[in-house]
């Protein structure tokens, strides 16, 4: 049966490696429009099929100019979360930028169930809010705000539209945004058992954390949500590269869930997953932690 498994992979992912042959002249056309679009200074609106939603694209923007070209975004992730997402989820999704991964959520959750979106940003927030509208997504609850380990306030540092994936509260340590001039700002920040405490949400299904190296400041700041949760799925970001801005490494985080006895999988191609540990160095991979009877 395994054999019959890689064989049906790698037919797979040589259908893949075609179909990315084949349409290059798709991609670049579309980067020709986003070219057109950028010297216009104008944005516009796509649908997205990997997502199954409509998404302003502003040509000047990371995250959406490379969604409309190559029609899609961490696309072992979004397998992974279209597997495991059912109507009736609780989602928290913290670092939400334009809302690519919450409209997903919402439309899997359906209308019983919810996502919660924080994204401190202005622009991004705005973007996620025009996103949200657009699709008619009313089982979205997006706010302005920073999950970390305290209630109140904490330095950010915001970048130009092209490097706004690499928004952080930490020292921009990422190497491809180094030479990248951030300006500091003040955000509201808050932790996650405080924000669902205050809307009375006591189940929590999945939580994404994706906050350029803040993740275990948000992961201390909601004990007691992983604690009366444990059926819940969590889905961070191990990188090296903005860690570093906080003083730690990616494996900390690790470290801190399996000494609470969560298990680590990090998520492969086609949206599998396989069991690894948290001691080896991380690249900006995406980690499933979850407690053993789920």
């Amino acid at each position: 049966m395994n054999n019959l498994k890689r064989i049906i992979f790698r037919i797979y992912e040589k259908a893949i490696k075609v179909k990315y042959v084949i349409d290059k002249p798709l991609r670049q056309r579309r980067q020709r429009q986003l070219v057109i679009a950028k010297a216009e200074k104008r944005t516009f609106i796509s649908y997205i099929n990997q997502i199954d939603c409509r998404i302003v694209i502003d040509p000047d923007s990371f995250l959406p100019s490379r969604v409309f070209v190559n029609r899609c975004y961490e696309p072992d992730l979004v397998r992974y979360l279209k597997r495991i997402l059912r109507p009736g989820m609780i989602c928290v999704d913290a670092g939400a930028n334009v809302g690519y991964l919450s409209m997903l959520m919402a439309k899997r959750v359906g209308k019983t169930g919810r996502v919660v979106s924080f994204e401190p940003t202005q622009r991004s927030f705005a973007a996620l809010c025009r996103n949200v509208q657009l699709n008619g997504l009313t089982n979205v609850m997006s706010e302005q705000v920073a999950l970390s380990d305290h209630n109140g306030t904490l330095e950010f540092h915001e970048g130009p539209l092209d490097y706004d994936v690499y928004n952080s509260a930490g020292k921009i340590s990422h190497p491809s945004a180094l030479s990248v001039t951030f300006k500091n700002t003040i955000v509201p920040c808050m932790t996650l058992d405080s924000y669902l405490s205050a809307n009375q949400i006591k189940k929590v299904d999945l939580i994404k954390i994706d906050i350029e190296g803040g993740e275990l400041s948000a992961l201390r700041g909601m004990k007691e949500t992983l604690e009366y949760n444990p059926q819940a799925l969590l889905v961070i970001e191990f990188a090296d590269q903005t860690t570093l801005g906080f003083g730690y490494q990616a494996r900390e985080i690790g470290s801190w869930l399996e000494v609470r006895d969560w298990k680590l999988s990090i998520i492969k191609k086609f949206g599998l997953t396989a069991h690894t540990s948290a001691e080896r160095d991380w690249n900006g991979e995406i980690v499933v932690a979850s407690k053993p009877n789920r």
